[in-house]
């Protein structure tokens, strides 16, 4: 197919290579920064253009793989596509499927389950892709473009998919930042974040062969009211991390009180 991109950011980044190395088209690339779009624009063979009304009626798909909320400024812009009936399609895990209906009669959604970054290679084929299509036709056009850069495609729907989001923020994003509290007090003690890699390498191993609730472990897992208690007392100068601890371990007890 022939595509639009509507973004520059990590995601725009990788769907656009993603679609590029398999087979399909980007004629343009838009973003608000003209120099963004210029460089993703190079790196995929397209032309960067500086503004929406620049989008040529070859164009088959429009993806906007922009933030959540420049989504609805987006769509204001491309209200005059509506004449070259193009796909529209979105790559946000939380905004409903429904805030395309107002500007294009076959829309739908690609929503890779992965964290992203520029710089970094990643193998698009092991990326989950979610779909979801407002008719029958645009979800199998959706379907197809899917297939052929993932190997992991699955269709949901838009209450499904903002769980999943959750769920992804719970078990990346939220992991990630007690990643970075942990290297904080580390680095408060003259300690070195290395030590704790092969115990998350583990944990995270641990994971592919289990439930992540057999795979608990840990003093709240335990009820081991004396170290919870001997940890709390130590992070009394660090009154958010010591809130986050008690709540999680809290919350440890309770989900494991029955075991």
């Amino acid at each position: 197919m022939i595509f639009a991109i509507i973004g520059s950011g990590n995601v725009a980044t990788h769907v656009s290579l993603a679609l590029s190395k398999n087979g399909h088209s980007i004629l343009q690339v838009y973003s608000r920064n003209f120099s963004n779009a210029q460089t993703l624009a190079s790196k995929i063979n397209a032309k960067a253009i500086s503004s929406l009304s620049q989008i040529h009626q070859s164009v088959e798909a429009i993806i906007l793989a922009v933030s959540d909320d420049a989504v609805s400024v987006v769509l204001k812009e491309l209200s005059f596509i509506h004449p070259h009936n193009p796909i529209i399609i979105h790559t946000s895990g939380t905004l409903p499927i429904a805030v395309l209906s107002a500007i294009a009669t076959q829309y739908g959604v690609l929503y890779p389950l992965q964290t992203f970054s520029k710089n970094v290679e990643i193998n698009f084929l092991n990326v989950p892709l979610c779909v979801e299509a407002n008719n029958k036709k645009t979800k199998q056009a959706l379907l197809k473009i899917a297939n052929s850069i993932s190997n992991l495609v699955y269709t949901i729907n838009s209450h499904q998919r903002k769980v999943l989001h959750i769920a992804a923020v719970f078990a990346c994003n939220f992991t990630n930042y007690f990643y970075a509290i942990a290297d904080d007090l580390l680095q408060q003690n003259q300690l070195s974040f290395d030590m704790l890699k092969p115990l998350i390498t583990e944990t995270a191993n641990k994971i592919l062969a289990n439930t992540p609730h057999k795979g608990q472990t840990g003093p709240a897992k335990r009820n081991d009211t004396g170290t919870i208690n001997s940890h709390l007392s130590a992070l009394s100068q660090q009154p958010n991390y010591r809130l986050l601890y008690k709540l999680i371990s809290d919350s440890i007890v309770e989900k494991h009180k029955n075991d």
